[in-house]
């Protein structure tokens, strides 16, 4: 629901599914200055019929489903979700390069270390990578984790990410499991908007048609706040095997293989007495991506083990308190459950400015239980129109059918689903480099 955290890297035009958008991130052309600024912004609106909480202690009050990130106040939103400003460039002959960028805007990746808003600009990226290692270039600093396409990609393919990259990728943090009644148990501060504090060593290889690449990276595992308690290294691994059809960079023709990986360890206070535990947080995902002529596709499957994100309490606005008056509504998090899902998302240029886009995706949240079993479904109809290069519109109508597939239809949970709305989706980009 966090629709901005997926921010653009440094204001790359997209305009592909199989470009390597790891080495397009990480590393600078030969003929790449020695400083090149980048700024972009968006403009967003969104909207559902806002309809209230069918079911349950909170009946008749807002449904957060309904309403829009960040900050949940409206069934219809106008908003500045993505402000960034940054430079990368290449130096000492191209021995280093570095990638620095700041972010502010309507997302929650500003928000401060007590819950809400409080920063204005938040750091998004700050790397330096050394290139003289023969196959093994080494990145530090702030950087993008790597993972799917999906949380690779610099600018969303659709307005709102798929469910299962939103609430099982993109990493939010918490104190506690939300199982203190009186504790609305906000998110410590940014969510991790698929970055890290580490290093990555990394590289492609061609041989013939096919390029390879390889990323091993040792993170804090705390996103974009280093203020943030961490209990231990954060490991990720990827790789993606592509085949060339033409082109170059972000408009090239192929098809991409790619898997990867994150595990590392949370602390988290958990039960009635919140007794403070560590518990694995693992993920990992193969998907593929294709583009050919003007036919594009993307899929990935997911699978997660632990820290499994579980929504608000009753389906309410954290902080809301029940109808009866005893009960205050606080996220969840389920330490030690799974979760699994994909998408996979076909696109037709109808025109060069023109694209159309389907994308169906699905998320099985607290499989281990059929009392915390969700599952989410959605299909998104859009497309995204480019006036110039540096600015291009992206409209969706997302219908949506969430559901706890092992209860009675006629149950609570099953009966508050049923509330939640579809939902439309405007967001125009602008962008520029000097």
């Amino acid at each position: 629901m966090i629709t901005a955290c997926a921010a653009l890297a440094l204001a790359l035009p997209f305009d592909g599914y199989a470009a390597n958008w790891l080495m397009l991130d990480a590393s600078e052309p030969e003929d790449a200055p020695a400083f090149r600024g980048s700024m972009a912004i968006s403009i967003e609106y969104q909207a559902s019929n806002d309809t209230p909480l069918l079911a349950g202690a909170w009946k008749g009050q807002p449904d957060q489903f309904n309403r829009f990130a960040p900050r949940f106040v409206d069934g219809e939103v106008l908003q500045i979700p993505i402000a960034v400003a940054g430079a990368h460039g290449r130096l000492l002959d191209g021995a280093l390069t570095y990638r620095v960028a700041g972010v502010a805007g309507d997302n929650a990746i500003v928000r401060d270390l007590n819950g809400y808003y409080g920063d204005v600009v938040h750091p998004l990226d700050a790397s330096v990578t050394w290139n003289r290692i023969p196959h093994a270039r080494l990145r530090v600093g702030l950087l993008r984790q790597p993972l799917g396409d999906e949380a690779l990609a610099p600018e969303q393919r659709h307005v709102n990410l798929s469910h299962v990259t939103q609430q099982i990728v993109q990493e939010r943090y918490f104190a506690s499991d939300g199982s203190v009644n009186g504790d609305p148990n906000f998110d410590l501060g940014p969510v991790s908007a698929f970055r890290d504090i580490g290093a990555q060593v990394f590289d492609v290889f061609n041989m013939g048609p096919w390029e390879h690449t390889y990323a091993l990276m040792l993170g804090n595992g705390t996103g974009v706040e280093p203020s943030l308690n961490h209990t231990g290294i954060e490991k990720y691994l990827y790789w993606s095997s592509e085949r060339i059809f033409g082109g170059m960079g972000p408009k090239r023709d192929g098809l991409k293989l790619y898997a990867w990986s994150q595990s590392g360890e949370r602390s988290l206070k958990v039960g009635p007495s919140q007794v403070n535990k560590e518990f694995e947080r693992r993920r990992a995902g193969l998907g593929a991506t294709l583009r050919t002529g003007p036919w594009s596709l993307a899929g990935e499957w997911i699978e997660a083990r632990g820290m499994i994100y579980h929504g608000p309490d009753g389906g309410a606005i954290p902080g809301s308190i029940s109808n009866d008056g005893v009960l205050m509504a606080g996220y969840n998090v389920l330490p030690e459950s799974k979760a699994n899902g994909g998408y996979v998302d076909l696109g037709y240029r109808v025109q060069e400015a023109l694209e159309v886009r389907l994308r169906y995706d699905i998320l099985h949240r607290g499989t281990d239980s059929a009392n915390t079993e969700i599952q989410f479904q959605g299909v998104t109809i859009g497309g995204s129109y480019a006036f110039t290069r540096s600015d291009r519109i992206v409209i969706d109508y997302q219908f949506r059918r969430y559901e706890a597939p092992r209860l009675d239809a006629g149950s609570p949970t099953n009966v508050l689903l049923d509330g939640v709305d579809d939902r439309v989706g405007i967001r125009y980009y602008h962008q520029f480099s000097f």
